[in-house]
Order: C-alpha cells, then sequence, then structure tokens
C-alpha cells in the first residue's frame, strides 16, 4: 500500500467531499492495510511547507513503515535533495 502525501495542510485542499470525511476515508483504507498487513509505503512532500507533517495517525498505524520525505522538487532558493538513494539507469555506467 502506497499511501502518498496524506499530509494535515494538503487535506484542508480536498474540494470534491469534505476534509474531515477524505481523512477518514484514507485512514479506514490504511485500518484495512494493517489488518491484512499489507507491506505499506508513506511519503510526503515539502512537511516545512503549508502542506504541513503527514497526518499522526497514519505514522501512529505504521511506526516501522519506510517513510519517504521527498524533497526532490526545488523551491526557490533552495537546493533540492532526496531522502531516497540515486539509481543508475539502465545502459548507464
Amino acid at each position: 500500500m502506497l499511501l502518498v502525501d496524506y499530509q494535515s495542510g494538503l487535506l484542508s485542499l480536498v474540494r470534491d467531499i469534505e476534509p474531515d470525511r477524505s481523512k477518514n476515508n484514507v485512514l479506514a483504507l490504511a485500518d484495512l492495510a494493517k489488518h491484512f498487513k499489507l507491506p505499506t509505503i508513506l511519503t510526503t512532500s515539502f512537511e516545512d511547507s503549508p502542506n504541513g507533517p503527514l497526518v499522526p495517525k497514519l505514522k501512529a498505524l505504521f511506526p516501522d513503515a519506510p517513510f519517504i520525505r521527498d524533497r526532490t522538487r526545488s523551491t526557490p532558493g533552495t537546493t533540492p535533495t532526496s531522502s531516497t538513494p540515486s539509481t543508475p539507469r539502465a545502459g548507464s555506467s
């Protein structure tokens, strides 16, 4: 299960359903993943921005899950970094 960018600030931007309902839906999905022991990966982007941190209940449900902080997209005046190791492309040396 890949849970991408379920961050407090981003949930408030959901417009097709109420933000609380969206949050409850993802928490229900996460509960199912936990129940069925699905391998789970959590990601965030720009946690120090209005995106905010990962929804705390998700991190609590999966304390040992891989947690990827995406900082590969640069913000003006910053240097992009990534928490994931780079891998060579096929055919490159």
